[in-house]
Order: structure tokens, then C-alpha cells, then sequence
């Protein structure tokens, strides 16, 4: 069973793949994750999105642009779960995890 994330991305028991091509997120490549809650996230689209314009297909920016909607809307549905990234202090450093 699989969970759908995004227009693009889906996870199962095996991990994150494309959810239109299938191709596997391999587990040694990087990610990086905004959640709606994230102050900073519409800013952060908003600028992600401007560098797409210049060589990004139409497809992959109305992909942004709807994901920047669900993020305006969560925003106005939610402002109490808004909040400052980093304020809980719930990060954890690979090198705070290799050393115990």
C-alpha cells in the first residue's frame, strides 16, 4: 500500500518514489522537506518558483503554483499551527547521531 504526498511523490514499506514514472527515490540522495506550517515555506516556493520560470516546463510550475495554493490555504485554515522553524528544537545533526 502507498501513500501519495504530492502531485508528484508517494511512499510505501520501500521508500519514496515518482508516483507517475515509478522511479525510486534512491535511500543515499538528499531531500529536502517544507511543511505548510513552516512560516518561511510561501517564501521559499515563491523563490523556487521564479528560478523554475527560466527552464522549468509549464507542467513542473503549475505544479509549484498548486502547491503553493495548498499552502496559502492551510495557512488561512490553520494560523494557530503556524509556526518558526527550528523553535522546538527537535533537530537532530548527522554528527549528533553518529557520536551517540
Amino acid at each position: 500500500m502507498s501513500t501519495k504526498l504530492d502531485g508528484k511523490f508517494s511512499c510505501d514499506e520501500n521508500g519514496l518514489f515518482n508516483t507517475v514514472s515509478g522511479e525510486r527515490i534512491p535511500s543515499d540522495e538528499p531531500l529536502f522537506l517544507i511543511r505548510a506550517r513552516d512560516h518561511h515555506a510561501y517564501d521559499t516556493l515563491m523563490h523556487y518558483r521564479s528560478l523554475c520560470l527560466s527552464d522549468c516546463n509549464d507542467l513542473h510550475v503549475a505544479g509549484i503554483d498548486q502547491t503553493i495554493r495548498k499552502f496559502i490555504a492551510f495557512a488561512n485554515d490553520h494560523p494557530e499551527r503556524m509556526k518558526e522553524p527550528g523553535k522546538t528544537r527537535h533537530l537532530r545533526l548527522e554528527d549528533q547521531l553518529n557520536e551517540g
